[in-house]
């Protein structure tokens, strides 16, 4: 093993999320004033549990590159219907970008949107165990989680005809926009805000609130969310409170344990249920 390599990308990790951790805490000033450059001990702790599942999670990506041309070689092995390289070749390229980012925010959009039901919400419920948001909020997700979404976005560079690794500054920036949207910045984006996600839009999306329960799924374009009947920005969230009821908030474990826990419990419930129903049935 090339320890010199490992210890020279390491160092360049922590020196990029200490200059995203400047540069979000500068932003947070602008829009809040000194509150806004506050960090608490809990937003320590919940930063260090964030990079740590980031850091857990790091462990799969060799495995996603491998999905990834796995996918893409099935999908052409299988004649499966795709948009001809020659169809972007015609095009600017800031249009192709933009027609890229629209359709991976649509798939997103309804990903997301089924890891909120009832059986996929354990996977999903760990990005959302965070209650004191921050840019490494972002990073908070089970590997489970990343896994299916990873499949969904090849899929879809399958059928765009496009590879992934030919668009890495897209890659970077939407990674960059999902560090942005997941801060307190009490920014709205006022005329663009359907425009393009905003730290309160999303912010919504994590309150601890029944009204915006199951609201705010896009990832970058809101007007999606709009067009789906999912928006709902009232006001500001900044105050709004962020998590979920019985979270294991900043126990790395639990949280990586959560969705086999709570399956065992939903699968256990549902068998008690049945079983009560057919006792009550023999006794009549």
């Amino acid at each position: 093993m090339d320890f010199t390599n490992f210890f020279s990308m390491a160092q360049n990790e922590i020196l990029l999320h200490l200059g995203l951790f400047i540069l979000f805490t500068f932003l947070a000033f602008l829009s809040r004033g000194w509150i806004g450059m506050i960090w608490t001990k809990d937003m320590f702790k919940s930063a260090l549990t964030s990079f740590g599942i980031l850091q857990f999670n790091v462990l799969f990506g060799g495995l996603f590159f491998l999905a990834y041309f796995y996918v893409k070689d099935t999908y052409e092995a299988l004649k499966l219907p795709f948009i001809p390289p020659e169809f972007w070749e015609q095009m600017p390229t800031p249009l192709v970008w933009l027609i890229l980012l629209l359709v991976y925010d649509l798939a997103i959009y309804w990903i997301h949107r089924f890891l909120h039901d009832k059986w996929l919400w354990p996977i999903h419920a760990i990005h959302h165990s965070d209650e004191d948001m921050h840019f490494l909020s972002w990073s908070r997700g089970h590997a489970l989680e990343q896994s299916i979404i990873a499949i969904f976005v090849f899929l879809c560079s399958a059928w765009l005809g496009v590879n992934l690794t030919d668009f890495f500054f897209l890659v970077y920036l939407k990674a960059m926009h999902q560090y942005y949207v997941h801060t307190n910045i009490d920014w709205s984006h006022g005329l663009f805000k359907m425009i393009i996600a905003s730290p309160q839009y999303h912010r919504w999306h994590h309150a601890d609130v029944k009204e915006a329960h199951d609201k705010n799924f896009a990832s970058i374009f809101p007007f999606i969310d709009k067009l789906f009947g999912t928006y709902y920005y009232p006001h500001t969230a900044v105050e709004v409170k962020t998590g979920f009821k019985g979270s294991p908030k900043n126990d790395i474990i639990a949280l990586i344990c959560y969705p086999f826990t709570q399956w065992y419990k939903m699968i256990s419930r549902r068998r008690a249920k049945a079983a009560s129903k057919a006792a009550i049935k023999n006794e009549t």
